[in-house]
C-alpha cells in the first residue's frame, strides 16, 4: 500500500476485487443460462430483482469490506482541521510556485536560445585566434626596428606596442563594419580601415628592407607587406564571424539580467517545493494519508458499482441466448430503456 496525494494504492483490494468480479460474472453466467432454460423472468408482470439478488449481494459486501479497510474510524476532527488548514497553505505554495513558472516560461520565451557562455566562448576564442596572429606579428616586426641600433628588447617592445595596437584595430574593424547602415558605409570602412592598415605595413615593410639591406640581403617591402596584411585580413576576418558586434553585447547585457532574475526565480520555487514537501510530510500527516484513502475508497466503490451492472448485463445476455422463446422479458427492456441503471446499485456503506 502506498500514499502520494491521489495515488493511493491497495494491491490486495485491487485482487480481491479483481477475483470477486470474474467468480461473479461466472456465477452470473451459470444463473442466467439456468433461468432463461426455464422462460425466467416471465415475459411480463415479472420484475428483474430477484434474480440478480446474489449478484448486488456479493457487491454489497464487497463495499463494506472496502469501506472496513481503508476507513476503519473516523479521524478527530482537529486532525481534519489541520488537514484543511495544510490544503490553503499548500494552495497557497501552488500559487507562488505557478506564478513563478509563468514568469520563467515568458522570459525564456523572450531570450529565444539564450546562454550566457555563448557570447563569452566566441570571445574567448576570437582572442585566442587572433592572439597567436599577434605573437606572430610581434615576432616579425621586431626585426624592422633593429634599423634603429637599439637593443632586441628595445626592439621588441616597440613591436608590440605597434603589433598589439593593430590587433585592436583588426578587432574594431568588423564592429564598425556591422554598425554600419547603408552599402556605402560599409565599403568605406574597408577602405579606410585597408589605407590606415596598409600605411603602418609599408612603412615596416621599409623598415625591415633597409635592415636587410645592410646585411647584404636585398628583399622587396612590398614581400613584408603582403604579409603584415594577411595576417591583418585574417584577423579581421575571425572578429567579424566570432566577436559579437554592440547590439549583441547589449542584448546580452539585458539577457544576462532577465537570466538572473530566472536563476533567482529557480531558487525561490525549490523553497517553495521543499516547504511544501515539510508541510505534507509534518503538517498533513496521517490526516493526509487519510484523506487519500478516502478519495481512493470513493473510486472503488464507483468501480463496484460498474462491476455490479456489467455482472447484471452478463446474467441478462447469457439468459436471452439461453430462453426457448427467443423473447426478451418485459423487465430486461425496462433495464436497458434506463440505461442500464434502472437496479438499485449495491448498497456501499456512505463513505463520506
Amino acid at each position: 500500500m502506498k500514499s502520494n496525494s491521489n495515488n493511493y494504492f491497495d494491491p490486495d483490494l485491487e485482487r480481491l476485487m479483481e477475483e470477486i468480479f470474474n467468480d461473479t460474472n461466472k456465477e452470473a453466467e451459470k444463473d442466467g443460462a439456468e433461468t432463461g432454460t426455464k422462460g425466467l423472468p416471465a415475459l411480463y408482470g415479472d420484475i428483474l430483482e430477484p434474480y440478480i439478488g446474489k449478484i448486488t449481494a456479493t457487491y454489497d459486501e464487497l463495499g463494506a469490506r472496502i469501506q472496513q479497510k481503508l476507513l476503519p474510524e473516523k479521524h478527530p476532527i482537529n486532525a481534519m482541521m489541520k488537514l484543511e488548514r495544510a490544503k490553503e497553505k499548500s494552495q497557497e505554495i501552488n500559487t507562488e510556485v505557478e506564478k513563478r513558472d509563468n514568469q520563467n516560461n515568458t522570459d525564456k520565451d523572450n531570450m529565444e536560445n539564450f546562454h550566457p557562455n555563448n557570447l563569452i566562448s566566441r570571445v574567448c576564442t576570437a582572442l585566442l585566434t587572433t592572439g597567436i596572429i599577434l605573437v606572430g606579428e610581434i615576432l616579425f616586426n621586431s626585426k624592422a626596428f633593429q634599423f634603429f641600433g637599439e637593443t632586441l628588447l628595445f626592439s621588441l617592445g616597440i613591436s608590440f606596442s605597434i603589433s598589439f595596437s593593430t590587433y585592436l584595430f583588426s578587432h574594431m574593424v568588423p564592429l564598425f563594419y556591422k554598425e554600419a547602415t547603408t552599402r556605402l558605409k560599409r565599403w568605406l570602412v574597408i577602405l579606410i580601415s585597408l589605407i590606415i592598415a596598409l600605411a603602418v605595413f609599408v612603412t615596416l615593410g621599409i623598415l625591415r628592407a633597409t635592415m636587410f639591406s645592410q646585411q647584404g640581403i636585398s628583399i622587396s617591402p612590398s614581400s613584408f607587406v603582403i604579409i603584415n596584411m594577411f595576417f591583418f585580413i585574417v584577423s579581421c576576418v575571425c572578429s567579424y564571424y566570432l566577436l559579437p558586434s554592440w547590439a549583441e553585447i547589449q542584448e546580452h547585457r539585458k539577457f544576462m539580467v532577465k537570466y538572473r532574475e530566472i536563476k533567482k526565480r529557480d531558487k525561490e520555487i525549490d523553497k517553495f517545493k521543499q516547504a511544501h514537501s515539510d508541510l505534507k510530510d509534518n503538517a498533513m500527516g496521517e490526516s493526509m494519508i487519510h484523506s487519500d484513502a478516502v478519495i481512493y475508497a470513493k473510486k472503488l466503490d464507483a468501480r463496484v458499482n460498474k462491476m455490479c451492472q456489467k455482472s447484471i448485463n452478463t446474467f441478462i445476455n447469457a439468459n436471452l441466448r439461453n430462453r426457448k422463446d427467443k423473447k426478451t422479458p418485459e423487465c430486461f427492456i425496462n433495464y436497458f430503456k434506463n440505461g442500464g441503471n434502472s437496479i438499485t446499485p449495491p448498497n456501499t456503506p456512505s463513505l463520506n
